[in-house]
């Protein structure tokens, strides 16, 4: 797309902390009326601003912030935003220490042929450590890990 600039925002996906959508001031998981009140909706309004991209991230609490935040998961969302869009690209963030690479090639298959080959993929190394100790992913040093994503 050369002479054209690329815009992204996140997706809403987050429920506490820097978020898109919020539903519960208290931060806990969304009760179900969230999805068609407040995640689709916000979801039709990005596309409609005409964003080129939409980034997913792969979070494991909330905004990584607090515990007590919640986030979907990152390729269930990718699945269902590419059904409720035509034009957006779709940017799943992966964590590959959570991932082996031939499961996230396989997710991003089937999602690049869910959305009509409008998804791509942010390979990245992750920040929030305590997210990595969580679920018992070795928690390398920075440079460890960047080596990891590549």
């Amino acid at each position: 797309m050369p002479g054209r600039m690329l815009t992204c925002t996140w997706a809403p996906t987050v429920f506490a902390g820097p978020q898109v959508v919020s539903t519960n001031p208290e931060g806990t998981f969304p009760d179900g009326r969230a999805l068609d009140h407040a995640v689709l909706p916000a979801l039709r309004r990005i596309e409609g601003l005409g964003l080129s991209h939409l980034l997913i991230a792969q979070r494991w609490w909330g905004s990584g912030v607090e515990m007590e935040g919640s986030s979907l998961d990152c390729l269930a969302m990718t699945a269902l935003f590419a059904a409720h869009t035509e034009r957006i690209r779709l940017v799943t963030a992966i964590h590959p220490g959570f991932f082996h690479p031939t499961a996230i090639a396989k997710w991003g298959a089937t999602l690049d042929w869910i959305s009509g080959g409008r998804w791509d993929i942010n390979v990245t190394s992750g920040w929030n450590l305590r997210e990595f100790d969580m679920y018992g992913v070795d928690t390398l040093e920075h440079d460890e890990r960047y080596a990891r994503s590549a």
